[in-house]
């Protein structure tokens, strides 16, 4: 199969791809015992690089759907208890001290915080999806998109009920004025995204 035409693959990739095509048909003499260990080690590395070059191909290949997925349609509301930095995790479905939320007991010592929330992705009480990080998008009225990264800590029924503060800078507005389910976008990204 031929790469090298490929609209999918980066610059770097199409460049090595290229690159390796010129080692499988050397144009040296094999006449000379010098150049025939060339052409052998250049063998073996153009077969080394060919392999470590399709394997990164497939690798990309295998991640780049999953990146590509768009985000997901929900709802948000707030849980004001969010907003206190010694609030503590015990209080919460994710009070096992386990997975990326491990060592950490309050609130405020959430990386994100106070960019946190409750959200019905996590199922119960020590779900694996505690300490998880969400991207949160909202399309405000203005035109504005604004995109914030959210860890979750604890369950809801439906949406995302981060922090009032959380809310208010995700959407802009506030307990005043927040109508209520109000509709949003989430995805999934690395928990380095949240700072854990």
């Amino acid at each position: 199969m031929d790469f090298t035409h490929s609209h999918i693959l980066s610059p770097d990739i199409l460049s090595t791809i290229r690159h390796l095509k010129q080692y499988k048909n050397p144009s040296c003499s094999t006449g000379r015992t010098r150049n025939k260990v060339f052409y052998t080690r250049n063998q073996t590395t153009t077969a080394t690089m060919q392999f470590n070059v399709f394997a990164l191909i497939a690798s990309a290949l295998a991640v780049a759907p999953a990146l590509a997925q768009p985000p997901t349609a929900s709802v948000l509301n707030y849980d004001a208890q969010f907003d206190n930095p010694s609030g503590t995790l015990g209080s919460t479905a994710c009070s096992a001290d386990v997975g990326p939320l491990r060592g950490i007991h309050t609130f405020g010592d959430i990386p994100t915080f106070p960019h946190i929330a409750g959200s019905f992705l996590i199922e119960g009480f020590n779900s694996t999806r505690c300490g998880a990080c969400y991207e949160l998008l909202y399309n405000r009225a203005d035109g504005t998109q604004v995109v914030l990264p959210f860890t979750i800590i604890n369950t809801v029924d439906r949406g995302f009920t981060p922090s009032v503060q959380g809310m208010h800078d995700l959407t802009g507005f506030n307990v005043n004025n927040f109508p209520g389910d109000v509709p949003i976008f989430y995805k999934e990204v690395p928990e380095y995204d949240c700072g854990l």
